[in-house]
């Protein structure tokens, strides 16, 4: 099953408006949790769950926004991906607005084998002719999975986790993987001092559907500490030789 494109390990914690310190889940507890998540013993449940939390993960998806994709949304299957594998998929989201997630040729492949057989496994199990036009559907009642129900199975997925995480905190691991990756490439291009912070956060905001900026500029900035500490010692260390 897929996982991240973005490997970076990020330990980052970032303060909300209000100072609450909101912590970012590590490598080790997104394994863990895949791990649990693929320990569930109804295999239908099973696949249906990694392959939310792979959504989430790797598209930066919002909990509201997932639960209502719905099997249009998906590219036709004659359909060509990016030059770079990815699909382009609209979403509609805060206040209706419509904006586009990027999600790997394996997760919409999967996405679609799920569809084929264990989603409509549920469907004949509640003797539905073709069920709701949602993908995710819940295997008890053969509705739609709600919000609460995908916040609950996320938050089971880390309770063996330092802190309390749920789904906002996965898309918050995809934001922060996100940021350092395009951070990192712009400090390569063209070195600390001359990154256009703002340019990197319109880019940032677009993909991330956020309309305030504010929250992307602290990842931003953190991760532009983290480079200005790097740099710092390996200049200390120079002069120090």
């Amino acid at each position: 099953m897929t996982r991240g494109r973005w490997g970076i390990s990020s330990d980052i914690l970032l303060a909300c408006h209000e100072g609450e310190i909101l912590p970012i889940p590590t490598n080790k507890e997104i394994d863990d949790a895949f791990v649990r998540l693929a320990g569930n013993p109804d295999y239908g449940i099973r696949v249906r769950n990694v392959l939310m939390f792979n959504w989430t993960l790797t598209t930066g998806i919002r909990r509201a926004e997932l639960v209502q994709l719905t099997q249009r949304q998906l590219p036709g299957l004659h359909a060509m991906p990016r030059e770079d594998g990815l699909w382009g998929i609209q979403v509609t989201g805060k206040g209706g607005k419509v904006r586009t997630v990027y999600a790997t040729d394996d997760l919409v492949r999967e996405t679609r084998s799920y569809i084929d057989n264990e989603r409509k496994g549920v469907i004949t199990q509640h003797s539905a002719l073709s069920g709701p036009a949602e993908i995710f559907l819940s295997h008890r009642s053969g509705e739609p999975i709600s919000e609460r129900q995908t916040n609950r199975i996320f938050k089971d997925a880390f309770v063996d986790a330092a802190a309390r995480l749920h789904t906002h905190r996965v898309r918050a691991k995809f934001a922060t993987d996100f940021v350092n990756e395009n951070v990192d490439a712009e400090v390569e291009r063209v070195g600390i001092r001359h990154v256009q912070i703002e340019l990197v956060l319109d880019s940032l905001a677009q993909v991330l559907g956020h309309a305030d900026k504010r929250t992307l500029r602290r990842y931003v900035m953190s991760r532009l500490r983290w480079h200005a500490l790097r740099l710092g010692k390996l200049d200390g260390a120079k002069s120090s030789k």
